[in-house]
């Protein structure tokens, strides 16, 4: 049986030698060929099965020949491997560097030597030749930092389809297992010193982080009924606590995008730890500052503004316009985040578990720029998947919620004018 159009020795000589132009004339000629060829052996010899089925092979044009004439006639220009990437990656200079990876070039490089030490890439000497751990680090960057597909991934970087998905997978599986250390609740002196802070920004006292989510679009996974959000598109929630230099202190990932905020929190591991031991992690009456979507969690460890129902005092607006200024924290750490890491634009894997870590690896990412000065203001980009979804909480238990709530506000706001 014949391959079709497939690329044998002789044929990628000849396609090596032609224009761009010549190119695509080779290629129409092959699959008109390849058609008459086709018809006229199915027309003498159709009295057999199996050699009309192989006549339906003929026709088949493979993947590895198709994709680069789809992008030649699409876009003019053929897809072709760079052999000297790393090379190229090493002549850019700072600007373009972080351009295309969207770190700095000396973040990266730190991080290269934690993961260089850490094991998580096969340096031994059996078998083929290893990629590198410089080049599969630079190659996960980019994934994160773009929305291409694999395939232009192997090309740009020289390795195989499937090459691609390994790396990416070794690499975010490492950065995951820095979570622990990297992304850090505050103790001790800390939680003073994030309470000054978070003073200073807008003379609230006592606040130590602000919390709110955000959407993480996604294809359709196989369930898809609860990731299917009330913008009418697949999502994951993404919870996050942020303390004043933008840095998350908390995350918690996964759950669907139908959910409620106050659901996706009841359900995170910070709240069993909280209410486990609430002294422990809010000592001296301190607390997180959340949005409106947060009033029916009833916790005093929770401060949210005054509803808005047109008969506010200026106290209160004030109030209200003083945790607007506060939060602005975490909106900035998400529009950092996903201006930073584009891929969360959208993650087109029907791997729910592989996609939850590469969110989590980002967060990591974005905590390692934090702590080494590579903030990513000029990345900040309006989140505007951070719209509530979800459910309203049980009526019965709701009022009492919210009661408690706001009470735990009053306080706030008599102990801040007085």
């Amino acid at each position: 049986m014949r391959v079709g159009l497939g690329r044998t020795p002789g044929n990628l000589s000849k396609e090596n030698d032609m224009n761009e132009e010549q190119f695509i004339d080779y290629v129409m000629e092959e699959v008109h060929s390849s058609s008459s060829s086709d018809d006229s052996e199915s027309s003498v010899e159709s009295g057999t099965q199996s050699e009309s089925q192989e006549s339906g092979d003929d026709v088949i044009l493979e993947e590895e020949l198709l994709f680069p004439v789809m992008n030649l006639i699409m876009n003019g220009q053929r897809l072709q491997r760079v052999h000297n990437f790393l090379e190229i990656a090493n002549a850019k200079s700072d600007e373009e560097f972080k351009n295309d990876f969207r770190l700095q070039r000396r973040v990266v490089y730190k991080i290269l030597d934690s993961l260089i030490a850490s094991g998580y890439i096969p340096t031994h000497r059996d078998g083929k030749e290893k990629i590198s751990a410089e080049l599969s680090l630079l190659l996960t960057l980019w994934f994160l930092a773009n929305n291409e597909p694999h395939r232009t991934l192997a090309n740009l970087f020289n390795v195989s389809f499937s090459s691609v998905s390994r790396i990416v997978r070794r690499v975010v599986n490492w950065l995951v297992t820095l979570t622990p250390e990297v992304i850090k609740w505050p103790e001790g002196n800390q939680i003073n010193k994030e309470s000054a802070a978070f003073e200073a920004l807008s003379g609230i006292r006592g606040c130590i982080g602000a919390i709110d989510g955000s959407h993480i679009p996604i294809n359709q996974p196989e369930n898809g009924r609860p990731y299917f959000n009330r913008k009418q598109a697949y999502s994951i929630n993404l919870q996050g606590v942020v303390g004043s230099d933008l840095k998350f202190i908390n995350i918690y990932c996964g759950d669907p995008g139908s959910y409620h905020d106050v659901r996706v929190l009841r359900r995170s591991d910070m709240y069993a730890a909280v209410e486990a031991n609430v002294e422990r992690y809010f000592p001296n009456q301190t607390f997180l500052l959340g949005d409106k979507a947060y009033n029916g969690v009833g916790k005093k460890w929770i401060v949210c503004p005054f509803k808005e129902n047109g008969q506010l005092t200026d106290g209160q607006i004030d109030f209200n316009f003083r945790i607007s200024q506060t939060r602005v924290v975490v909106e900035r750490a998400f529009g950092i985040l996903k201006g930073r890491f584009r891929r969360l634009q959208k993650i087109q894997l029907q791997d729910m578990e592989f996609t939850v870590k590469i969110v989590v690896a980002c967060c990591v990412l974005h905590n390692i720029c934090m702590d080494n000065g590579d903030d990513g203001e000029e990345m900040y980009e309006n989140d505007a998947g951070m719209d509530h979804n979800g459910v309203s909480e049980d009526e019965e238990t709701e009022r009492e919620r919210i009661r408690q709530t706001t009470d735990r506000r009053e306080q706030l706001f008599r102990r801040m004018l007085y």
